[in-house]
């Protein structure tokens, strides 16, 4: 037979198991919010004029991303375009999608090293897969603009949370 402080322990017991599935919950609704509010905001890319669709088949699977050319330097046929195996120098601004979509020039980046006159090299590979995507495709001098999949976004490090969609400025500086 339980006693009254049994019984009390069993609920109080009860309780707390309740409320701490709760707080799971609610976790789990935030990160599927910013999912789809990524996954959102990267269709509108699908309906610009300005930007164009890009994948490459590689052991990432076939992800896509948009790319809007923002100079007058085009890849040529000979022209040398870097492999996944090379190092790449490039200068870059990252900013997540949202605050781009929703503050275009304004928007603050969380990554850029633009005013570093000399960017270190580093292998391409090394890149998040949704910018190595597009590097493979340009050649040194050439600048684009490009949204970023939170699929192809290398989210899940200190700064990327899992699913957030990038918005990246980046120019080739060099091939090594």
């Amino acid at each position: 037979m339980m006693t009254f402080k049994k019984l009390c322990l069993l609920g109080a017991a009860l309780l707390a198991l309740g409320l701490s599935t709760t707080g799971c919950n609610q976790t789990i609704d935030r990160q599927l919010m910013l999912r789809a509010e990524s996954e959102r905001l990267f269709k509108t890319f699908a309906d610009s004029t300005s930007y164009k669709k890009v994948s490459i088949n590689s052991i990432q699977g076939d992800g896509y991303v948009y790319v809007k050319q923002l100079n007058d330097i085009k890849p040529k046929a000979g022209d040398r375009m870097p492999l996944q195996t090379d190092r790449v120098v490039i200068q870059f601004r990252q900013y997540f999608l949202s605050d781009w979509v929703t503050h275009k020039d304004k928007a603050v980046p969380f990554r850029d090293n633009y005013e570093i006159p000399n960017p270190q090299s580093k292998p391409l590979m090394r890149e998040i897969p949704g910018l190595a995507i597009v590097l493979q495709q340009m050649v040194v001098g050439q600048e684009v603009a490009v949204a970023i999949p939170w699929q192809l976004s290398g989210g899940n490090d200190l700064i990327i949370s899992p699913f957030a969609a990038l918005y990246s400025v980046v120019k080739l500086k060099g091939i090594e």
